[in-house]
């Protein structure tokens, strides 16, 4: 038996045949222009049974979803991600924010499973701020602070208040950076910090990595390390905040994601996950 068949096996899907509650959450994808294929296999599986809309810096032919082209300031880049991501917060607070209660953002490498991700906001409260995905907590070191943050692989969830929040409180809005996720959770840490989402098996339902890595020791990495820098950034990051770093057991029953996912694992994930006898 194969790892996507041992870890779809144990995955559920929430049952929600009329899709009751979807409604009142949209995913947000960032991409490019390039990553159309993605994109693409992003409507063919998941993305169809969502509110979702994809950001992109420009438009190309074979865009077959739904786009919203956004201008970075410093251009497209992977090392400019904090820009763009502020710009698309920017845009759905201009746009969207009165229109749903919740907004997901991931990459287009991202695999969410909808109804699992709404059976977990079924248990949050929206009065308050929201800032949930999956944690991790880098080395105090290299931030000069001491603080957690969502993995933006994962995906990770914010609602009105937080969004609000985000825009008045931006930490260092100029930067040119990748670090995405650390600079949202830098940037809420005076109004919400990220709590725990696992489940009640202290198994994570947001992954910030591919399905493999729970039956990889060190996900392959070298030993672990202090030194800043290190190539096993996720034992370092996640081995403070939950100490199940490996073995199916990390695998929450009602995983909401999995990130570093290719078109073809895209589709392979949605028909495993989504046709159990």
């Amino acid at each position: 038996m194969s790892y996507l068949d041992l870890v779809t096996n144990k995955i559920q899907v929430y049952k929600n045949p009329k899709k009751k509650g979807l409604d009142k959450i949209i995913f947000l994808v960032f991409s490019y222009h390039k990553n159309y294929s993605k994109c693409n296999a992003i409507m063919d599986t998941w993305g169809k049974e969502v509110n979702i809309i994809f950001f992109v810096d420009k438009k190309t032919n074979n865009m077959n979803f739904p786009y919203v082209i956004i201008d970075v300031p410093g251009g497209e880049s992977y090392s400019n991600m904090w820009r763009k991501i502020i710009e698309i917060w920017r845009y759905v607070n201009k746009n969207l924010i009165n229109s749903y209660e919740f907004f997901f953002i991931c990459g287009d490498d991202t695999f969410v499973i909808p109804n699992n991700a709404l059976k977990y906001i079924n248990t949050l409260d929206n009065t308050k701020p929201i800032y949930c995905g999956r944690i991790l907590k880098p080395l105090k070191t290299q931030w000069n602070v001491d603080f957690e943050f969502n993995s933006g692989g994962s995906g990770y969830i914010l609602n009105k208040i937080s969004i609000k929040y985000l825009l008045k409180n931006l930490y260092k809005p100029e930067e040119e950076t990748s670090c995405e996720d650390v600079h949202v959770a830098l940037s809420l840490r005076n109004l919400v910090r990220p709590f725990d989402t696992r489940d009640h098996d202290f198994s994570e339902i947001f992954h910030n990595l591919h399905p493999s890595y729970a039956f990889k020791e060190n996900y392959g990495f070298e030993p672990v390390s202090d030194k800043i820098g290190s190539r096993n950034w996720f034992t370092i990051y996640t081995r403070d905040v939950n100490p199940k770093l490996y073995g199916l057991d990390i695998i929450s029953e009602f995983t909401c994601s999995f990130h570093y996912i290719d078109k073809d694992t895209m589709l392979l994930l949605y028909n495993k996950i989504n046709n159990k006898s």
